[in-house]
């Protein structure tokens, strides 16, 4: 994917903020740590704009791809083939990269599309129903 080096790095200043946070309670230089920890904000936030620049463009590409099969019930092959066509469309691999969730349905609340999951009994794999935007 086209942005994964850009994610890593991100979710690498994510660790080092965290770590940071702790440190502060425990050293005696907290003024020193926060500097710090402003600069890394803002270098995050400048890799932020970077990684999201595309995603109106990306999100219609989705919307486009996804409104054909509206009304289909989307089986366990289905659904993994439009998870890895979204990360393809949008070059990455989280939806929210400060969020650990990078399944069908994050993506598809990232998109905003309305969709209904439905139990299937005979697979432990539910089916998708996607509705609308």
């Amino acid at each position: 994917m086209r942005n994964q080096q850009l994610e890593k790095k991100i979710m690498k200043i994510d660790r080092d903020i965290e770590g940071l946070n702790i440190a502060k309670k425990y050293l005696s230089n907290p003024e020193e740590i926060e500097d710090v920890k402003v600069g890394l904000n803002r270098e995050r936030q400048l890799m932020i704009f970077g990684l999201y620049e595309e995603d109106n463009k990306s999100r219609q590409e989705c919307i486009e791809m996804l409104s054909e099969l509206a009304g289909q019930e989307l089986r366990k092959e289905k659904q993994l083939e439009i998870l890895e066509n979204i990360k393809e469309i949008f070059g990455r691999r989280f939806p929210d990269v400060s969020k650990n969730s990078n399944g069908l349905n994050a993506w598809l609340n990232f998109i905003d599309m309305e969709c209904e999951w439905i139990q299937d009994e005979n697979s432990e794999w539910a089916k998708l129903v996607i509705k609308s935007l």
